[in-house]
């Protein structure tokens, strides 16, 4: 069986090839979108490189609209090329312009569709394809978040939870994420809560797991407040399946990595901040609202930037 991949990130990636793997899948080629991020690109690879027998290839498509439309009639013709062969088409993040393009094709071509993405955003995605034909691979709830309204075609299919070593410790540890950098939190706002928790954590060994579109500038301030950066080559997840984690507290504001780790760490506490719900972008609220909701039916508690 020929199976076709497409992902936008390393953790797609790594969710793709465990349900090839799941599936003992052969002859599997993986497109991968290169945006222009050299870490992410040295993840990607890195990820490849550990895979016997992967063909891949990098497709160069930076946030630049017009480059993309220029290059849209090369790209869609590549697709093609790649689709027709194939039984499964495996994809991640259902929202950007390429997915857009290969979901259509497959439904026209009545290829079997694969989801294989973990973001908090299939929350509330899922309800809007739940009439598709389309399986769902990932280690998210999201039977729990469909509604009742008209029938239900989608097949979900949960990742299994592999469980990380813990190292014995007294760490505070914060996951970052890019709000300021997407314009989703002023970066006043996000430093000052990160200062209050390090003035509430003086006891404690201070780790920044940074994430790979994070400002370098943001990341030198949170060094001077004491944190140890880790910015890593592989997702959180498998670094910490490669060489464990760190014993400690665990905070976030709702990244899908802390949701995750949850699950494999024992040992450790889990906390997502949750400022109030106005601080958000309108267009991004009900997201981001359905994110605090799973984390509090995971046992990941809520705390106030005032409770830190």
């Amino acid at each position: 069986m020929k199976i076709l991949v497409y992902v936008e990130s390393p953790y797609q990636l790594i969710n793709a090839l465990s349900y090839i793997d799941k599936n003992r899948f052969s002859k599997v080629r993986v497109l991968i979108r290169d945006n222009g991020s050299r870490l992410q690109r040295k993840q990607f690879e890195k990820i490849i490189h550990a895979s016997t027998g992967l063909l891949s290839n990098f497709i160069y498509l930076p946030n630049n609209v017009l480059e993309i439309l220029t290059r849209l009639p090369f790209i869609l013709a590549r697709l093609l090329m790649y689709i027709l062969p194939c039984q499964t088409v495996i994809v991640g993040d259902t929202r950007w312009i390429m997915a857009k393009l290969i979901l259509p094709i497959c439904n026209l071509m009545s290829k079997q569709v694969v989801l294989v993405d973990d973001g908090l955003y299939l929350l509330s995605y899922v309800n809007k394809i739940k009439n598709k034909n389309y399986v769902i691979f990932s280690s998210l709830p999201l039977l729990k978040f469909v509604d009742n309204n008209g029938p239900l075609k989608l097949t979900f299919i949960e990742d299994k939870v592999v469980k990380a070593k813990v190292h014995n410790g007294n760490n505070l540890c914060f996951i970052g994420m890019k709000l300021p950098e997407i314009g989703f939190m002023d970066i006043d706002v996000y430093m000052g809560i990160i200062k209050t928790l390090v003035k509430s954590n003086k006891d404690k060994n201070l780790i920044y797991y940074a994430h790979r579109a994070e400002d370098s500038n943001k990341l030198k301030l949170i060094q001077k407040l004491g944190f140890n950066l880790v910015q890593s080559d592989m997702p959180l997840e498998q670094l910490f399946l490669k060489q464990g984690a760190p014993q400690g507290d665990f905070y976030t504001f709702y990244s899908t990595a802390i949701y995750n780790v949850s699950r494999m760490l024992d040992s450790c506490q889990f906390f997502a901040i949750e400022p109030d719900l106005e601080l958000w972008p309108v267009s991004a609220r009900e997201n981001v609202a359905m994110c605090y909701e799973l984390f509090k039916r995971s046992n990941i508690e809520l705390k106030s930037p005032q409770e830190i």
